[in-house]
């Protein structure tokens, strides 16, 4: 069950992506494509998260060099995967890094 809900999140994430790359860089990219950026973003994400804790890092500071982390990873993958320019890229890669440091801040707060 959890497992669905999870592809339903990021199916959702996808199709945000697809459209703020509509919005922003006036090309149709596909949901899967979407779906495919934030997966790899993720992994790259959580396996620098992990490295960044084992590093000392903690509180809000390991959450803004997550942050940072993320806005790289989206970058890079928007420019591989989704063949975006890097002005592109790196906007959308803002407006994810943002929403996703704001969700975590939410689900912080609701956890504590």
């Amino acid at each position: 069950m959890a497992f669905i809900l999870l592809v339903l999140v990021y199916i959702v994430l996808g199709f945000m992506y697809a459209w703020i790359t509509g919005v922003v860089a006036r090309e149709e990219i596909s949901v899967g494509t979407g779906v495919l950026v934030l997966v790899i973003s993720g992994i790259l994400s959580i396996a620098a998260g992990v490295g960044l804790g084992a590093a000392g890092l903690e509180g809000i500071t390991l959450q803004l060099a997550g942050t940072a982390v993320s806005l790289g990873s989206l970058t890079l993958m928007g420019k591989a995967i989704a063949k975006l320019e890097w002005k592109h890229a790196f906007i959308i890669a803002c407006v994810y890094s943002v929403l996703l440091f704001i969700l975590g801040l939410a689900l912080a707060s609701c956890a504590a």
